[in-house]
């Protein structure tokens, strides 16, 4: 709006800042968050990144105080003060005489609310899709002792050790549940659909040494377009089988939760790091199920499939969100068929942004799934027809529109899509071609490849995001990818072999398991990272060690692996254990050992053990403080996890240790 000299807009926000869930200040607002998409798709076309929120970071999938501090910076720059209403709320808006009447109650300092009416000559609805959170009326829920729904799931650490529940089949469930697996005792997540589990940091091909880049910037790719610049709605069975068959090649062998699916039908998906962890470490279980009753007696949890779950310590309700709107007249409401207990398309539009029942208004964000370069074009597509710009639809044109999207509704409300608009790219294009910008020649879809005119900063936000492909091209995320893959048990087969002491040579076989718990302690000096939320495994092997002479004895150790997604660093620390059969205590930690960095498809020596495992797989050195090498790694990947590792160790001494490790 600030682009059109005669269109002034105003900001009705009931938090006292703007940035919804991002800002501190709202209740939902959850510091330890991060977003599903990285941040070169969650920025608008001509701000950059605030290069104080971490520009230079290599967790592209930002915590929602960075979020908000992008937001902030955003305001701060296109937003006058003066034009903000903060801590008011929008009560009532009313068309009448060819102009919105805005009724609205603001709180004051004192506490003390204040009634206002406003006349405007255009109104915009964008009070987000995800609006009042939503918890099913079911048999004895309301007696639940620890209720919860995941709009107030603040910190896992508050879970730590407790049994936990987890109801849902979507975005938030998955995250939720992986997110507590380093934390809970167990967690119990009910789902009632099947769905996929994919990473945030996807391979681009399927070979045993696959670049890594956020998912977004992979799957949201004009080049597939072909040129389209159409949403593609509705999809058919065979679109629905191809998308199936991506997530199935993420884990080729070894889907989890392991699912039967109809791929005929549209695949649901969550996105988490942590979930399949979770699951290999025996902390999460699945349940293809509906929640169907709480037993008032004894606090079990009754399932839709007769099964019951022991009393757990918390139920968090990962059920959705109703959208609202209140200010809306029914007869508004009842104009764009709004359905408040529809969950997928609650409301008809045309287009998403226009209603012919609703002149001079529009919608923005106001659909399941909406990303910032749409918002933009949203906006920036109402602007152009406010402002006398562009002309407005005809109502037939409109009326088109929005039996198009009612035919969306009937499907959804039959196939169960997670995300009806979910043809972000295709949604994008569509807006841009309304606004008359011709197709932009970059593959990756971000709101940068359409801004209002090139500038500095806007070409800063391209180099900002083609950062990402000469990050991926290096090798970066392939430790975060492999650190992800080593939760759970391995078969480990270890040679050991000293020129001048022969007596160490011999042959260990046993298993391994890397279990996930919360970072042990603040880390200063050698191997220190460089902030809290990293994630951490407990190793512990036993096993049988075959000495050369024929000799034999149980032999067992314990490591700690620290993964820092800031720098995408995985730290190796020795451990002490008085005794083996307890429980890992805090200080466990002895010493740094090494940082696993240097990531490359050349293997770092040409021994014996590099000649025999072959030449498949990315490889990467142990680097200790005195810059020796002290380790040499292969990871070698099927899909987006690694299916087998080796680790060649070498000690002052000349004692040499090759160790293959592979899932039993």
């Amino acid at each position: 709006m600030s682009n059109c000299q005669n269109l002034k807009a105003v900001i009705f926000e009931a938090s006292p800042s703007l940035g919804g869930i991002w800002s501190p200040d709202h209740p939902h607002h959850r510091p330890l968050m991060t977003t599903n998409i990285c941040r070169h798709t969650c920025t608008f076309s001509d701000v950059p990144w605030p290069a104080d929120a971490g520009r230079e970071r290599k967790d592209l999938f930002r915590y929602s105080g960075d979020m908000g501090h992008f937001l902030d910076v955003y305001a701060q720059t296109y937003v006058d003060k003066a034009d903000v209403r903060l801590n008011t709320k929008v009560a009532s808006v009313d068309y009448q005489d060819g102009k919105w009447m805005v009724k609205s109650v603001s709180t004051q300092q004192d506490g003390n609310s204040v009634a206002h009416v406003e006349v405007f000559h255009y109104l915009i609805i964008a009070t987000g899709f995800f609006s009042s959170p939503y918890i099913p009326d079911l048999p004895g829920i309301d007696n639940f002792p620890v209720l919860e729904h995941s709009a107030m799931f603040k910190d896992p650490d508050a879970y730590l050790d407790k049994t936990v529940a987890v109801v849902g089949g979507s975005l938030s469930a998955v995250e939720i549940a992986g997110a507590l697996s380093p934390y809970a005792r167990k967690v119990h997540h009910i789902t009632p659909r099947p769905f996929y589990v994919s990473p945030l940091y996807t391979p681009t091909n399927s070979s045993a040494m696959p670049s890594f880049l956020p998912w977004d910037l992979l799957s949201y790719n004009r080049t597939d377009l072909n040129g389209r610049r159409t949403e593609a709605i509705n999809p058919t069975p065979a679109a629905n089988r191809s998308t199936h068959a991506y997530f199935q090649s993420l884990f080729p062998n070894n889907l989890l939760p392991s699912f039967e699916f109809d791929t005929s039908t549209p695949a649901q998906v969550g996105m988490s790091e942590l979930y399949r962890g979770g699951i290999q470490t025996g902390i999460v279980q699945t349940y293809l199920a509906r929640l169907a009753a709480v037993d008032t007696t004894t606090g079990e949890l009754v399932l839709s499939t007769g099964d019951r779950i022991d009393r757990p310590d918390v139920v968090i309700m990962c059920t959705g969100y109703n959208i609202v709107l209140p200010y809306l007249s029914q007869s508004a409401r009842d104009a764009i068929s709004f359905q408040p207990n529809n969950r997928s398309v609650p409301f008809l539009s045309h287009r998403l942004v226009l209603h012919p029942d609703l002149p001079n208004a529009g919608f923005v964000g106001m659909y399941r799934g909406s990303y910032y370069g749409v918002i933009e074009l949203q906006a920036r597509y109402l602007a152009a027809i406010f402002s006398g710009a562009q002309s407005w639809p005809s109502d037939d044109e409109m009326k088109e529109g929005v039996a198009l999207e009612e035919s969306v509704r009937e499907a959804s409300s039959k196939s169960g899509i997670q995300f009806p608009h979910g043809d972000y790219a295709g949604l994008f294009e569509s807006y841009a071609d309304l606004l008359g910008i011709p197709m932009s020649d970059a593959t990756y879809v971000v709101a940068a490849n359409y801004p209002l005119e090139v500038t500095h900063d806007v070409e800063e936000i391209r180099l900002d995001t083609e950062s990402a492909f000469t990050l991926m091209t290096s090798g970066t995320w392939v430790r975060g990818a492999a650190f992800r893959s080593w939760a759970g048990q391995w078969q480990v087969d270890r040679t050991v072999h000293s020129a001048s002491q022969p007596a160490m040579n011999g042959q260990f076989v046993g298993f391994g398991t890397f279990l996930m718990r919360p970072m042990t302690g603040p880390l200063t000096g050698p191997g220190a990272m460089t902030e809290a939320v990293i994630r951490e495994y407990l190793y512990h092997e036993r096993g049988v060690f075959i000495s050369a002479t024929g000799e034999s004895a149980e032999e067992q150790r314990t490591a700690v692996y620290r993964y820092d997604p800031a720098s995408d660093t995985i730290a190796v620390w020795s451990v002490v254990r008085a005794d083996y059969e307890q429980p890992p205590d805090e200080d466990q930690t002895d010493s740094w050992q090494h940082n696993i960095e240097a990531v490359s498809r050349d293997s770092p020596n040409e021994s014996s053990f590099a000649e025999q495992h072959g030449s498949d797989g990315w490889c990467a050195i142990g680097r200790g403080s005195e810059v020796a090498v002290l380790a040499s790694y292969k990871f070698v990947f099927n899909g987006a996890e690694v299916t087998q590792f080796e680790i060649r160790d070498s000690s002052s001494e000349g004692v040499v240790s090759e160790t293959t490790f592979t899932r039993p």
